[in-house]
């Protein structure tokens, strides 16, 4: 309980009416910030695969039983693969 009041009191996590906690406004933008240092990281890797295929290169990761977009580098062609970063798609409909 003690620590929960310290994630509350910090912004890490919110407790809602009915009593139950939820992530908190702080602990969404820590998880937005690592998510563009990886993307940062990665998009130099995308870059030299979509110019080795001339297609759309996506880097995702699996989290828990979904995946999740982290980071895309778009091919120039105009009918091309498309998705956001940050969306969530079960694994078997991604490659």
């Amino acid at each position: 309980p003690r620590r929960m009041r310290t994630l509350v009191a910090c912004g890490y996590v919110r407790q809602q009416p009915n009593r139950r906690y939820a992530l908190g406004p702080r602990l969404i933008r820590l998880g937005e910030s690592a998510s563009r240092l990886l993307g940062t990281w990665a998009r130099p890797y995308l870059a030299r695969l979509v110019e080795g295929t001339g297609e759309t290169a996506n880097m995702a990761l699996l989290d828990g039983d979904e995946v999740v977009y982290v980071a895309q580098v778009p091919s120039k062609h105009s009918m091309r693969m498309f998705t956001e970063v940050g969306r969530r798609v079960l694994p078997h409909s991604t490659g």
